[in-house]
């Protein structure tokens, strides 16, 4: 066997380079191989090892290994020896800049990577070459070409991101620095892996296992038939971490790391393509809530959301405030205050009215009154109270009444039921609950009203179902843990329960429940644990906005649901 000389150590190779070879099955002369480049995740750090092992014409180790190291902290190598190997495949270890975190990473990580020995400078070490080396391999055992194979790899991982490559560059000669519309799709699917690494990890110290996890994962899936299916885990998941990558953070964090090295760098905008992968994801973020408030109410007119009232934190009190939402625009118009301010309270929407119904007051004792708003005259009413005084308490629309369920009175937690007809301004006593709850959610399915979860003083997985014209109560299933104010809404004759407080903090859970089958199933849960928030149906999309956390600080985000795409 030849003796492989080290001329020049300083590589570090973090990826699998894919770069055309001869086809020749003859036996070539020995050479001088040179493999330079930059290795680039984040680029790969000062001091990080290399082994460029060399190959045969079928990508078979032969046992020749040239070693060396990264020269610097922009990942670059230059490395050179003696060789008659057509292919040489690079294995690297190291550390490297996270451009999500904008620190280095917390463990080194180890990829690989292919390039033709003859023409292995210049290169641009990646996550994504590292996924296709196996894919390469497999489709050169079936008798394609090098190049042919890497130009099929290539096209395929970045179909898995939702990205066509056909027009792009070699894989290897994408940078991440770069300004064209390759080197912008490497970028965006290179922080999509590391985001959801991170998405997955339990700790930061387990970011760098998760990617190298997703890199198998995806390497595995590539290999045989260079697709990775829509519905599978793992290209949901990507999907996912698409939908919460901020590209403005990788974009500054970027162009400040070269920039501290004395390398001023352009990174191009990466939105464009994460908006793309990320509407497979079934959640999206809304418009953001403008005020400082949380337990607020709020109801849909029109085509049109109203969120009224919630606590102040920055008093903390009550407050009669009204914002109007325009779906379509994600634009707030401030509207007419209540009347009473007023916070845990309910809402419900009877004829393009909306009624705001009990709570707490400016003395945070539970109310009893009652108001109305006409959003098409801006003007609010008062109405006949309840006969009882409570909060936390919810409500549902059947048949033009509105039916209001348990909530506290600021000693006991209640059973109580009673129904307002808004054509009399009556109230009437209704059969009690089995359970006295609180904080429960309710939804209304033809002449039957769910009552979903609640506090009996702890949190409580219970579903009850009221017969409007019975007058009588049914359990059903429970919910698979339980929760205290979670949001739930109606859609395509299903009820969906998400979010809440369950026994140990907020829960970001989506369950959806069938009331023919009377079952629940676990659905995609949502990005943010909310507790409280507030649903509205658009578009046939279910709407959480706001929120409120146990510090109590409000969630001023919306999550925009999509049920058609969650599988």
């Amino acid at each position: 066997m030849s003796r492989i000389h080290l001329v020049r150590p300083g590589m570090l190779l973090v990826a699998a380079l894919i770069l055309p070879a001869c086809g020749s099955n003859h036996t070539p002369l020995l050479q001088t191989v040179s493999v330079q480049g930059k290795a680039q995740k984040g680029p790969l750090i000062l001091g990080s090892s290399v082994d460029v092992h060399l190959l045969d014409h079928d990508l078979n180790p032969t046992g020749a290994i040239i070693s060396g190291q990264i020269s610097d902290n922009q990942g670059a190598f230059s490395l050179s020896g003696i060789s008659n190997r057509p292919f040489v495949e690079v294995v690297t270890q190291g550390f490297f800049y996270d451009e999500i975190a904008d620190a280095l990473s917390s463990a080194p990580i180890t990829l690989r990577a292919l390039a033709s020995s003859d023409g292995a400078t210049g290169l641009r070490v990646n996550l994504l070459t590292t996924a296709v080396v196996d894919r390469i391999r497999h489709l050169v055992g079936l008798g394609m070409s090098f190049d042919a194979a890497a130009t099929q790899a290539k096209t395929e991982v970045f179909q898995v991101f939702d990205i066509d490559a056909t027009t792009f560059n070699d894989l290897a000669r994408l940078d991440i620095t770069g300004v064209t519309a390759s080197d912008a799709a490497l970028m965006a699917a290179s922080a999509i892996l590391l985001q959801y690494a991170g998405d997955r990890a339990a700790t930061p110290g387990q970011k760098v296992a998760e990617l190298s996890l997703a890199l198998s994962t995806l390497a595995l899936d590539l290999a045989p038939d260079g697709s990775v299916s829509a519905t599978s885990a793992l290209r949901t998941g990507l999907a996912g971490s698409a939908h919460r990558l901020d590209p403005v953070a990788v974009k500054t964090n970027l162009e400040a790391y070269y920039s501290n090295l004395g390398i001023p760098i352009t990174v191009p905008n990466l939105a464009p393509i994460l908006a793309t992968f990320a509407a497979r994801w079934p959640w999206r973020f809304g418009p953001q809530l403008p005020n400082n408030y949380s337990r607020p109410a709020g109801g849909s007119v029109a085509g049109k959301f109203y969120l009224l009232g919630g606590i102040d934190n920055a008093i903390p009190a009550a407050k009669g405030t009204v914002i109007e939402l325009n779906p379509a625009t994600g634009t707030w118009t401030p509207r007419a205050d209540m009347t009473t301010p007023r916070s845990e309270f309910t809402c419900a929407t009877v004829n393009g009215i909306l009624y705001a119904i009990g709570g707490r007051g400016l003395s945070s004792t539970a109310l009893s009154t009652v108001e109305s708003y006409d959003p098409a005259t801006d003007q609010w009413a008062t109405l006949a109270s309840m006969p009882t005084a409570r909060a936390d308490l919810c409500s549902a629309v059947v048949n033009g009444k509105i039916f209001v369920f348990g909530g506290q009175d600021g000693n006991l937690i209640l059973p109580t039921v009673e129904v307002y007809d808004p054509a009399t301004d009556l109230w009437a006593p209704l059969a009690d609950m089995s359970t006295s709850r609180t904080q429960a959610g309710c939804a209304a399915i033809g002449n039957d009203i769910y009552l979903v979860g609640g506090s009996a003083l702890s949190a409580i997985n219970l579903v009850d179902k009221y017969d409007t014209v019975g007058n009588t109560w049914t359990s059903r299933t429970g919910l698979s843990s339980p929760r205290a104010g979670p949001a739930v809404g109606t859609l395509g004759g299903a009820i969906y329960a998400i979010g809440g407080v369950d026994n140990s903090g907020m829960v970001a859970l989506n369950e959806w429940y069938d009331p023919g089958l009377d079952q629940w199933v676990l659905k995609t849960p949502m990005d943010h644990p909310r507790f409280s928030a507030l649903t509205a149906v658009f578009g046939g999309e279910i709407w959480i906005i706001g929120s409120w956390t146990l510090s109590p600080t409000p969630v001023h985000s919306t999550e925009v649901y999509d049920s058609s795409k969650d599988n």
